[in-house]
């Protein structure tokens, strides 16, 4: 299923899910879908014309009425021109909004790596200054370099004592800069002094995505919370892909994909658990090295979801052990 964007798409346009009372329609949810597999596709050898078509699919079923939707729509087709450019370009995102317009855009951001890689944006703080502008870190400038073509190794390296100093990172978003600068055993060797220290799911799935052949936690294991569960799995699915491990990332997207959908505030237009799923879907099919952004297929915009149940999955209390 994870094998290419076809039968990912497949799979996510025809699988059971259970849908809240609070989601759009099921049209609106295949426009979404459409836009994150024709990016997908477009960032493919021979993927234009098929990415065109889904881009167009995607882009009829929006209400042409709605500015939520249209912002989208429109950062979604920038994403989609941007095939040469840099990876990791801030998004065009300037023009004014209204607060509950931006709030909404914003927490799509927060779980999109597709819209998203190096941004870190904050929904609240958007609806209290509509104009501010993407904080930044070492991380970001870090990455921000890589895709230029000017990554310094030693911001690299500041990075890197970053990361082992704070685990609010989850490591992932170095896999690609440190292996293009030579630095993936130091890395690995962050990681794992981290993992041994004080085990967690982010760090394990770093590892995991690195080649590492660490024991994750079951589905069963992951408790009955259903947003910790989809945040915890998709850093597992994601991990699972990009090591190379298709089949057990589609059998954990199988079982998260039934039970995917919310009933946030964000509902009126698109359902974040669902599109974040899907999205995971799109990105562990491509194995793509644009999913090791700031907000990588690993992280997908639920870092501080896992890591607020981390002790859950690797403690023997309430069956959360490895097993």
């Amino acid at each position: 299923m994870l094998t290419s964007l076809d039968s990912a798409y497949a799979f996510v346009t025809t699988a059971p899910r259970e849908r809240s009372r609070a989601e759009p329609s099921a049209e609106l949810f295949r426009a979404y879908i459409d836009l994150l597999f024709a990016w997908g596709h477009s960032q493919q050898p021979n993927g234009e014309r098929r990415a065109r078509e889904l881009l167009a699919n995607g882009a009829a079923a929006l209400p042409t009425n709605d500015g939520i939707h249209a912002v989208v729509l429109r950062l979604f087709e920038q994403r989609i021109r941007e095939k040469s450019a840099s990876p990791w370009s801030a998004l065009d995102v300037r023009e004014p909004m209204e607060p509950f317009v931006q709030y909404k855009v914003h927490r799509l951001f927060e779980v999109s790596a597709i819209l998203s890689r190096i941004e870190r944006w904050s929904p609240i703080h958007a609806v209290m200054d509509a104009t501010a502008a993407p904080a930044d870190d070492w991380f970001g400038r870090v990455l921000r370099a890589d895709g230029e073509g000017q990554l310094d190794v030693r911001e690299l390296e500041r990075a890197l004592e970053m990361l082992e100093a704070d685990r609010q990172y989850s490591g992932a978003s170095l896999i690609g800069p440190s292996a293009r600068a030579g630095r993936s055993d130091r890395l690995r060797a962050v990681l794992r002094r981290r993992y041994e220290a004080a085990p967690d799911l982010t760090t394990a799935a770093a590892l995991t995505a690195m080649g590492e052949n660490l024991e994750l936690p079951r589905f069963k294991s992951l408790g009955s919370h259903a947003g910790r569960r989809l945040a915890a799995g998709r850093l597992i699915v994601g991990a699972l892909a990009l090591s190379g491990r298709a089949d057990e990332a589609a059998d954990w997207l199988e079982r998260l994909w039934p039970h995917a959908t919310d009933t946030m505030s964000t509902n009126t237009h698109f359902c974040l658990a669902a599109v974040a799923l899907c999205e995971t879907a799109v990105l562990g099919a491509l194995r793509h090295e644009l999913a090791l952004g700031n907000r990588t297929v690993l992280d997908l915009g639920a870092v501080k979801q896992a890591l607020s149940v981390k002790s859950h999955f690797f403690t023997s209390e309430d069956d959360g052990s490895l097993h």
